[in-house]
């Protein structure tokens, strides 16, 4: 890897990035659940970010494992009762 700036590993299975590996030897890592959705982020091995979903399987939250803040919560939305 001495002349590129990155390289990208994917999944032989479902095609999604597994890892991204640059020239200075740091790396990201995603890991995926079941319904290949990521579910968190390594920096060097270390878990950095996890994601959670809703019921719908929309992201819900983003969460910062290091500094255990929230940075993303997703409102859900309720649909309107039609009912008169």
């Amino acid at each position: 890897m001495a002349n590129s700036l990155a390289t990208y590993t994917y999944n032989n299975y479902n095609g999604k990035l597994n890892r991204t590996d640059f020239g200075n030897g740091f790396y990201v890592q995603n890991v995926y659940d079941e319904l290949d959705r990521v579910i968190e982020t390594k920096y060097n091995g270390v878990t950095k970010f996890t994601y959670t979903y809703n019921g719908s399987g929309q992201l819900y939250s983003m969460t910062d494992a290091i500094n255990s803040t929230t940075l993303l919560r997703v409102r859900q939305h309720r649909q309107a009762d039609s009912r008169t």
